[in-house]
């Protein structure tokens, strides 16, 4: 198992300035350092994919920053480098005998699109695997590209590398001690696995301990409930390995934040100790459930304020799920229904019984908003800002933690939890429409 370090000095709060990075190259050899915060262009394809040996990798890493350094006509160049970043992608049916080179296709375009912004705001040794471990015959190839970006103002260019794998077969199910090699040393290490994990497998075991983080988006792995229990079980069993996150997760932060903006005067807290009932409605996003992300969004609140769940009370359909939590001095019925296409939605009934309650409500869309009405006062409504949704946006926001989140890891445990009772309810499938 990789040790731990402690890598405070590679995160950064949301909006605070990019940490340090390690440089090298002609302009860190002559003392130029590192320059950040300026703005930058368009990425410069200095360097196409190139074939290269896997065993060589280093001087091979050598000879392309080499040969980018001489052509650059002694304006210089920096190579950066503030983590390391697996992507994982798997295949499980053999769709061809040979490995396609990179940018053959449009899904492969689009990853390299995400990867250039990625390292856009992450300067990082991108570790790309495409891999197909059913393949009948053991086959490894790997590639090097490099983007460049030239600030603005400055001839210099800023540069990251990007190895990619295609492996088939019998190297596909052993890439543990080729990527181990690989690895920028003495920086975090981040697995973001494309589509649904092999949970419980011994390769998906071996490639997290290889990692400070392993990333994945439960909203389009497949089956979202199949999947939360199952990263649940991988976060409980972690323990110093790899802690989890979630890009379903990431984004609900304007949810989460509209949540809380109705409880920021200290007058209203009380009223979270007063709540009779939460509802929430999930949609569907390019054809993937949301209840993933309803349940997340029960079980913050949950875990926020102490509630934990009854399991006899909980009755389920494919499409909905009610239960009771026990919140210590009374009893919260919670809903999770089907609304309509797009995000999801909350509302709260708060107060005591015989008194007109106060509701809130945290509305669907790219800007969520929120509104709290008390009795006896005028509506009180918070805007809501746009959201992040896109997949290279939320992937950088998980990039900026290299260590676990105690309030993401607790929310994942209970709706794990959840997920699992409302699968039991269904017969041990997520049902439900599409």
């Amino acid at each position: 198992m990789r040790p731990r370090k402690d890598w405070n000095s590679t995160s950064r709060e949301p909006g605070g300035r990019p940490p340090p990075m390690t440089c090298c190259g002609p302009t860190a050899a002559a003392g130029g350092g590192c320059e950040q915060g300026l703005p930058v262009n368009t990425p410069l394809p200095l360097a196409a994919g190139r074939t290269v040996d896997v065993a060589a990798m280093e001087e091979e890493l050598r000879r392309l920053w080499r040969d980018m350094g001489e052509g650059g006509g002694g304006r210089g160049m920096m190579r950066a480098c503030v983590l390391n970043l697996i992507i994982m992608s798997e295949k499980t049916a053999v769709q061809d005998e040979s490995p396609p080179s990179p940018g053959g296709d449009p899904e492969d375009r689009e990853l390299t699109d995400l990867v250039a912004a990625i390292t856009h705001e992450h300067p990082c040794r991108v570790i790309r695997v495409d891999a197909r471990p059913e393949a009948p015959s053991s086959h490894l190839q790997a590639y090097l590209s490099a983007f460049c970006r030239r600030p603005s103002g400055s001839e210099r260019q800023l540069c990251c590398e990007q190895i990619t794998l295609r492996a088939d077969g019998e190297a596909a199910r052993h890439l543990h001690g080729t990527l181990a090699a690989l690895l920028a040393a003495d920086l975090p290490v981040f697995l973001w696995w494309r589509g649904r994990p092999p949970f419980g497998s011994h390769r998906l075991g071996r490639l997290a301990d290889l990692a400070d983080r392993l990333i994945l988006d439960t909203a389009s792995a497949g089956d979202d409930l199949e999947t939360l229990v199952d990263l649940a079980a991988f976060s409980g069993g972690a323990g110093d390995g790899a802690a989890p996150g979630d890009l379903a997760w990431r984004r609900l932060t304007r949810w989460r934040e509209a949540t809380a903006s109705l409880f920021d005067p200290a007058a209203r807290r009380p009223l979270l100790t007063a709540v009779q009932s939460l509802d929430l409605r999930w949609g569907t996003r390019s054809g993937h459930p949301g209840r993933g992300q309803a349940l997340y969004l029960a079980a913050w609140l949950a875990t926020r304020l102490g509630w934990r769940p009854r399991p006899a009370t909980v009755h389920a359909s494919g499409d909905d799920l009610s239960l009771e939590m026990d919140a210590g001095t009374h009893v919260v019925r919670v809903r999770v229904q089907r609304g309509g296409e797009g995000d999801p939605s909350l509302s709260l009934v708060m107060g005591d019984h015989g008194h007109a309650p106060a509701t809130a409500r945290i509305g669907p869309g790219e800007a969520p908003w929120a509104e709290l009405n008390l009795p006896g006062q005028p509506l009180w409504r918070w805007p809501g800002q746009p959201g992040v949704t896109g997949t290279a946006q939320l992937l950088a926001r998980e990039l900026e933690f290299p260590r676990a989140d105690p309030v993401f890891a607790a929310a994942l445990a209970l709706a794990g939890e959840l997920a699992k009772l409302w699968r039991a309810q269904c017969g041990g499938s997520g049902g439900g429409r599409p």
